[in-house]
């Protein structure tokens, strides 16, 4: 019992922590694409 449940904590927060750094990949992907396009346009005009 003790160990499924050990098992199951764990796995959570494996879980957690890789959607923790998929959201953090994602967020800094969508701010530097952000960033980059409105650099681009700045030094167009």
């Amino acid at each position: 019992m003790t160990t499924s449940l050990g098992y199951n904590i764990n796995t959570k927060n494996q879980f957690l922590f890789t959607s923790c750094k998929c959201l953090v990949i994602h967020t800094v992907s969508l701010t530097a694409g952000f960033v980059i396009e409105n650099f681009h346009e700045y030094k167009t005009y």
